[in-house]
Protein backbone atom coordinates (compact mmCIF):
# COMPACT_ATOMS: atom_id res chain seq x y z
CA UNK A 1 0.00 0.00 0.00
CA UNK A 2 2.89 2.36 0.79
CA UNK A 3 4.19 1.93 -2.76
CA UNK A 4 0.83 3.08 -4.12
CA UNK A 5 0.40 6.14 -1.82
CA UNK A 6 3.99 7.37 -1.85
CA UNK A 7 4.01 8.44 -5.55
CA UNK A 8 0.85 10.47 -4.95
CA UNK A 9 2.46 12.34 -2.05
CA UNK A 10 5.51 13.08 -4.21
CA UNK A 11 3.29 14.46 -6.97
CA UNK A 12 1.40 16.66 -4.46
CA UNK A 13 4.68 18.02 -3.05
CA UNK A 14 5.98 18.78 -6.52
CA UNK A 15 2.74 20.57 -7.35
CA UNK A 16 3.03 22.82 -4.26
CA UNK A 17 6.66 23.64 -5.03
CA UNK A 18 5.84 24.48 -8.63
CA UNK A 19 2.98 26.74 -7.54
CA UNK A 20 5.18 28.89 -5.31
CA UNK A 21 8.15 28.89 -7.69
CA UNK A 22 6.01 29.99 -10.61
CA UNK A 23 4.75 32.98 -8.61
CA UNK A 24 8.26 34.38 -8.21
CA UNK A 25 9.92 36.68 -10.73
CA UNK A 26 12.94 34.45 -11.14
CA UNK A 27 11.57 32.81 -14.29
CA UNK A 28 10.71 34.51 -17.53
CA UNK A 29 7.54 33.66 -19.38
CA UNK A 30 9.51 31.34 -21.65
CA UNK A 31 10.99 29.56 -18.64
CA UNK A 32 7.55 29.10 -17.15
CA UNK A 33 6.23 27.57 -20.39
CA UNK A 34 9.13 25.14 -20.59
CA UNK A 35 8.78 24.28 -16.94
CA UNK A 36 5.04 23.74 -17.30
CA UNK A 37 5.59 21.51 -20.31
CA UNK A 38 8.05 19.34 -18.40
CA UNK A 39 5.72 19.15 -15.43
CA UNK A 40 2.80 18.20 -17.66
CA UNK A 41 4.83 15.37 -19.15
CA UNK A 42 5.74 14.15 -15.68
CA UNK A 43 2.12 14.22 -14.50
CA UNK A 44 0.93 12.36 -17.60
CA UNK A 45 3.52 9.69 -16.93
CA UNK A 46 2.41 9.51 -13.31
CA UNK A 47 -1.21 9.22 -14.38
CA UNK A 48 -0.40 6.33 -16.70
CA UNK A 49 1.52 4.62 -13.92
CA UNK A 50 -1.38 5.01 -11.48
CA UNK A 51 -3.75 3.70 -14.16
CA UNK A 52 -1.60 0.59 -14.50
CA UNK A 53 -1.76 0.10 -10.75
CA UNK A 54 -5.52 0.56 -10.40
CA UNK A 55 -6.75 -0.91 -13.67
CA UNK A 56 -4.13 -3.42 -14.73
CA UNK A 57 -3.54 -4.73 -11.24
CA UNK A 58 0.17 -4.00 -10.95
CA UNK A 59 1.29 -4.30 -7.33
CA UNK A 60 3.81 -1.49 -7.18
CA UNK A 61 5.24 1.41 -9.11
CA UNK A 62 8.47 -0.54 -9.38
CA UNK A 63 6.61 -3.38 -11.14
CA UNK A 64 5.26 -0.95 -13.73
CA UNK A 65 8.64 0.63 -14.35
CA UNK A 66 10.39 -2.73 -14.60
CA UNK A 67 7.85 -4.07 -17.09
CA UNK A 68 8.00 -0.89 -19.16
CA UNK A 69 11.79 -0.95 -19.18
CA UNK A 70 11.74 -4.64 -20.05
CA UNK A 71 9.46 -4.02 -23.02
CA UNK A 72 11.69 -1.19 -24.20
CA UNK A 73 14.78 -3.40 -23.97
CA UNK A 74 13.03 -6.18 -25.90
CA UNK A 75 11.99 -3.76 -28.62
CA UNK A 76 15.53 -2.36 -28.88
CA UNK A 77 16.89 -5.92 -29.09
CA UNK A 78 14.55 -6.78 -31.96
CA UNK A 79 15.34 -3.64 -33.92
CA UNK A 80 19.11 -3.90 -33.37
CA UNK A 81 19.38 -7.57 -34.36
CA UNK A 82 16.99 -7.79 -37.28
CA UNK A 83 15.86 -5.96 -40.37
CA UNK A 84 12.22 -5.99 -39.27
CA UNK A 85 11.85 -2.45 -37.93
CA UNK A 86 9.56 -1.45 -40.80
CA UNK A 87 7.45 -4.58 -40.34
CA UNK A 88 7.12 -3.98 -36.61
CA UNK A 89 6.05 -0.40 -37.21
CA UNK A 90 3.52 -1.56 -39.80
CA UNK A 91 2.05 -4.11 -37.38
CA UNK A 92 1.66 -1.54 -34.61
CA UNK A 93 0.19 1.16 -36.85
CA UNK A 94 -2.15 -1.19 -38.71
CA UNK A 95 -3.41 -2.77 -35.50
CA UNK A 96 -3.98 0.67 -33.97
CA UNK A 97 -5.94 1.79 -37.04
CA UNK A 98 -8.11 -1.32 -37.09
CA UNK A 99 -8.96 -1.27 -33.39
CA UNK A 100 -9.57 2.48 -33.25
CA UNK A 101 -12.08 2.92 -36.06
CA UNK A 102 -13.06 -0.21 -37.97
CA UNK A 103 -16.06 -2.46 -38.34
CA UNK A 104 -16.36 -5.06 -35.55
CA UNK A 105 -15.85 -7.77 -38.18
CA UNK A 106 -12.41 -6.40 -39.03
CA UNK A 107 -11.54 -5.95 -35.37
CA UNK A 108 -12.19 -9.65 -34.81
CA UNK A 109 -10.07 -10.56 -37.83
CA UNK A 110 -7.26 -8.36 -36.55
CA UNK A 111 -7.48 -10.02 -33.13
CA UNK A 112 -7.28 -13.44 -34.82
CA UNK A 113 -4.21 -12.33 -36.82
CA UNK A 114 -2.44 -11.08 -33.69
CA UNK A 115 -3.34 -14.29 -31.87
CA UNK A 116 -1.78 -16.38 -34.64
CA UNK A 117 1.33 -14.18 -34.73
CA UNK A 118 1.66 -14.44 -30.95
CA UNK A 119 1.40 -18.23 -31.15
CA UNK A 120 3.96 -18.48 -33.96
CA UNK A 121 6.48 -16.28 -32.14
CA UNK A 122 5.95 -18.15 -28.86
CA UNK A 123 6.70 -21.44 -30.64
CA UNK A 124 9.85 -19.99 -32.20
CA UNK A 125 10.93 -18.64 -28.80
CA UNK A 126 10.60 -22.18 -27.42
CA UNK A 127 13.12 -23.36 -30.03
CA UNK A 128 10.84 -25.22 -32.43
CA UNK A 129 9.45 -24.57 -35.90
CA UNK A 130 7.25 -26.92 -37.92
CA UNK A 131 6.98 -26.23 -41.63
CA UNK A 132 4.76 -27.43 -44.45
CA UNK A 133 6.05 -29.58 -47.34
CA UNK A 134 6.12 -26.43 -49.50
CA UNK A 135 8.25 -24.55 -46.96
CA UNK A 136 10.45 -27.60 -46.35
CA UNK A 137 11.79 -27.58 -49.89
CA UNK A 138 13.08 -24.02 -49.42
CA UNK A 139 14.14 -24.16 -45.77
CA UNK A 140 16.09 -27.38 -46.23
CA UNK A 141 18.32 -25.56 -48.71
CA UNK A 142 18.36 -22.30 -46.75
CA UNK A 143 19.64 -23.93 -43.58
CA UNK A 144 22.84 -24.96 -45.35
CA UNK A 145 24.68 -21.71 -44.70
CA UNK A 146 27.89 -20.67 -42.98
CA UNK A 147 26.09 -19.19 -39.95
CA UNK A 148 24.02 -22.35 -39.43
CA UNK A 149 26.55 -25.04 -40.28
CA UNK A 150 30.28 -24.36 -39.98
CA UNK A 151 31.66 -27.32 -38.02
CA UNK A 152 29.68 -30.48 -38.71
CA UNK A 153 26.71 -31.89 -40.57
CA UNK A 154 25.54 -35.29 -39.34
CA UNK A 155 22.61 -36.83 -41.14
CA UNK A 156 20.54 -39.99 -41.31
CA UNK A 157 18.60 -40.74 -44.48
CA UNK A 158 15.82 -43.33 -44.31
CA UNK A 159 13.62 -44.39 -47.25
CA UNK A 160 14.69 -41.23 -49.01
CA UNK A 161 15.93 -42.37 -52.42
CA UNK A 162 13.09 -40.71 -54.34
CA UNK A 163 13.86 -37.34 -52.74
CA UNK A 164 17.58 -37.58 -53.53
CA UNK A 165 16.77 -38.39 -57.17
CA UNK A 166 14.52 -35.34 -57.45
CA UNK A 167 15.62 -31.87 -58.53
CA UNK A 168 15.33 -30.74 -54.91
CA UNK A 169 17.71 -33.48 -53.76
CA UNK A 170 20.21 -32.60 -56.48
CA UNK A 171 20.17 -28.91 -55.54
CA UNK A 172 20.51 -29.78 -51.85
CA UNK A 173 23.50 -32.02 -52.50
CA UNK A 174 25.18 -29.33 -54.58
CA UNK A 175 24.69 -26.92 -51.64
CA UNK A 176 26.69 -29.41 -49.56
CA UNK A 177 29.55 -29.14 -52.02
CA UNK A 178 29.46 -25.33 -52.09
CA UNK A 179 29.33 -25.13 -48.28
CA UNK A 180 32.23 -27.56 -47.91
CA UNK A 181 34.30 -25.50 -50.34
CA UNK A 182 33.61 -22.34 -48.31
CA UNK A 183 34.22 -24.14 -44.99
CA UNK A 184 37.24 -26.46 -45.47
CA UNK A 185 37.07 -27.67 -41.85
CA UNK A 186 33.40 -28.68 -42.17
CA UNK A 187 32.80 -32.39 -41.50
CA UNK A 188 29.89 -33.85 -43.51
CA UNK A 189 28.73 -37.38 -42.78
CA UNK A 190 25.53 -39.13 -43.84
CA UNK A 191 24.24 -42.56 -42.84
CA UNK A 192 21.79 -44.30 -45.16
CA UNK A 193 19.50 -46.86 -43.54
CA UNK A 194 18.41 -49.06 -46.44
CA UNK A 195 16.24 -52.12 -46.82
CA UNK A 196 18.30 -53.20 -49.82
CA UNK A 197 21.81 -51.69 -49.85
CA UNK A 198 22.43 -53.09 -53.32
CA UNK A 199 19.45 -51.30 -54.87
CA UNK A 200 20.39 -49.53 -58.12
CA UNK A 201 18.57 -46.32 -57.13
CA UNK A 202 20.45 -46.18 -53.85
CA UNK A 203 23.75 -46.83 -55.61
CA UNK A 204 23.18 -43.77 -57.80
CA UNK A 205 22.49 -41.64 -54.73
CA UNK A 206 25.66 -42.90 -53.02
CA UNK A 207 27.73 -42.21 -56.13
CA UNK A 208 26.34 -38.67 -56.31
CA UNK A 209 27.47 -38.10 -52.70
CA UNK A 210 30.93 -39.42 -53.43
CA UNK A 211 31.28 -37.10 -56.42
CA UNK A 212 30.90 -34.08 -54.13
CA UNK A 213 33.37 -35.46 -51.61
CA UNK A 214 30.96 -37.09 -49.12
CA UNK A 215 31.69 -40.73 -48.22
CA UNK A 216 28.33 -42.16 -47.10
CA UNK A 217 27.79 -45.01 -44.65
CA UNK A 218 25.15 -47.61 -45.53
CA UNK A 219 23.41 -49.66 -42.86
CA UNK A 220 21.08 -52.57 -43.50
CA UNK A 221 17.65 -51.80 -42.10
CA UNK A 222 17.53 -55.14 -40.31
CA UNK A 223 20.51 -54.12 -38.16
CA UNK A 224 18.86 -50.90 -36.99
CA UNK A 225 16.30 -50.90 -34.15
CA UNK A 226 12.90 -49.62 -35.28
CA UNK A 227 13.04 -46.51 -33.07
CA UNK A 228 16.28 -45.41 -34.78
CA UNK A 229 14.87 -45.60 -38.30
CA UNK A 230 14.10 -41.96 -38.93
CA UNK A 231 15.27 -39.13 -41.14
CA UNK A 232 17.14 -36.28 -39.44
CA UNK A 233 20.03 -33.82 -39.79
CA UNK A 234 22.17 -32.22 -37.09
CA UNK A 235 23.77 -28.89 -37.97
CA UNK A 236 26.77 -28.17 -35.71
CA UNK A 237 25.03 -30.35 -33.09
CA UNK A 238 22.90 -27.28 -32.27
CA UNK A 239 20.05 -27.31 -34.78
CA UNK A 240 18.03 -30.46 -35.50
CA UNK A 241 15.86 -31.07 -38.54
CA UNK A 242 13.54 -34.06 -38.66
CA UNK A 243 11.31 -34.89 -41.60
CA UNK A 244 8.49 -37.26 -42.40
CA UNK A 245 6.97 -38.07 -45.75
CA UNK A 246 3.26 -37.33 -45.75
CA UNK A 247 2.59 -38.98 -49.09
CA UNK A 248 4.36 -41.03 -51.71
CA UNK A 249 7.02 -39.12 -53.59
CA UNK A 250 9.19 -36.29 -52.28
CA UNK A 251 6.76 -34.22 -50.19
CA UNK A 252 7.77 -33.93 -46.53
CA UNK A 253 6.78 -32.01 -43.47
CA UNK A 254 9.70 -30.98 -41.26
CA UNK A 255 10.47 -29.87 -37.74
CA UNK A 256 13.42 -27.63 -36.91
CA UNK A 257 14.45 -27.61 -33.25
CA UNK A 258 17.12 -26.24 -30.93
CA UNK A 259 15.52 -27.83 -27.86
CA UNK A 260 18.47 -29.30 -25.98
CA UNK A 261 16.78 -32.60 -25.15
CA UNK A 262 15.73 -33.23 -28.75
CA UNK A 263 19.17 -32.33 -30.13
CA UNK A 264 20.92 -34.53 -27.56
CA UNK A 265 18.62 -37.46 -28.35
CA UNK A 266 19.42 -37.21 -32.07
CA UNK A 267 23.14 -37.02 -31.25
CA UNK A 268 22.89 -40.24 -29.21
CA UNK A 269 20.98 -41.96 -31.98
CA UNK A 270 23.57 -40.94 -34.54
CA UNK A 271 26.43 -42.25 -32.39
CA UNK A 272 24.54 -45.51 -31.86
CA UNK A 273 24.23 -45.97 -35.62
CA UNK A 274 27.98 -45.38 -35.99
CA UNK A 275 28.61 -48.05 -33.37
CA UNK A 276 26.33 -50.48 -35.21
CA UNK A 277 28.20 -49.81 -38.45
CA UNK A 278 31.58 -50.27 -36.75
CA UNK A 279 30.49 -53.56 -35.15
CA UNK A 280 29.21 -54.84 -38.49
CA UNK A 281 32.43 -53.90 -40.28
CA UNK A 282 34.55 -55.51 -37.56
CA UNK A 283 32.54 -58.70 -37.78
CA UNK A 284 32.83 -58.72 -41.58
CA UNK A 285 36.59 -58.15 -41.45
CA UNK A 286 36.97 -61.00 -38.94
CA UNK A 287 35.07 -63.40 -41.23
CA UNK A 288 37.09 -62.37 -44.26
CA UNK A 289 40.38 -62.84 -42.44
CA UNK A 290 39.45 -66.29 -41.16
Amino acid sequence: MRDKIFPGLIALAIGVIVYFVSRTTIFTDTDRVAFAAGLTTFLIGLQITVWFILVKGESTIVDCIEKTEGNQRNLQRIVSQSSCERELTTILNSAANVFSDSHPFFKRRAADALFRLSGDLSTLASGRYTCTPEEELQLTKEVLSADTCCNSLKAVSYQDEAWWESTHGEVYLNKHSALAAAQPSLMIQRIFVAKNPGDSRLRKVLEAHERVGIKPIVLEEELVPADLRRDFVLYDSKLLRTAEKIESGVAKSALFSTVQGEVAKAEREYNTLLEIAAARDAKKAKVESA
